[in-house]
């Protein structure tokens, strides 16, 4: 019984890391390269990851019309600066639930509050999700936008959940943001 018990202990053990670890993957590291392709004007960058308390999440889940996975909750902002150094915006790195798994994307928000650049970094669904033709059309928008599919955005011929689940990824960016900063940049 005794040896039973400690298995299961390790088995357990075993589980809460490899999830810690599944929780941070997309965290690890300086993501210079990926800054880059969503940000391209920035000169430097530097980091502030929060966690968001449970009302900031319920806010954000209400707002997305889902439920914010682990990952999310503790969101790394990467605040952009032009030459002179001023602030010019940030990068945050969201994964999205897609048909074929996480939608793993980067969303550069301008000074403005609005999206400059979205980039899917990696991905299992349709390709066409991750061309410009796709995600030209998140720029400028706004936490205030629906970002639907047949509201006001236009989906993948073909891959209309993939193109659902990058417009849910974008909003809750956005509202991560908002949640974590409210009007001021990170």
């Amino acid at each position: 019984m005794r040896r039973s018990l400690l298995g299961y202990g390790f088995i357990a053990l075993a589980v809460v890391l490899m999830a810690d670890a599944a929780v941070q993957a997309h965290q690890r590291g300086w993501p210079g390269k990926r800054l880059s392709q969503a940000f391209p004007e920035a000169a430097r960058f530097t980091s502030r990851q929060l966690t968001l308390s449970a009302d900031q999440i319920g806010r954000v889940e209400q707002a997305i019309g889902e439920r914010v996975e682990a990952e999310n909750r503790t969101p790394t902002f990467y605040p952009a600066f032009d030459q002179a150094g001023a602030k010019i915006g940030f990068v945050v790195f969201v994964d999205q639930a897609g048909e074929n798994g996480a939608i793993e994307m980067s969303v550069a928000v301008g000074a403005d509050g609005k999206v400059r650049h979205a980039v899917i970094a990696s991905s299992r669904e349709d390709k066409r999700i991750a061309q410009p033709a796709f995600l030209d059309q998140f720029a400028g928008r706004t936490a205030g936008d629906p970002l639907k599919v047949g509201a006001d955005v236009a989906a993948v011929a073909g891959a209309e959940k993939a193109s659902q689940a990058v417009a849910v990824g974008v909003r809750k960016a956005l509202w991560l943001a908002r949640e974590a900063f409210g009007a001021a940049l990170p």
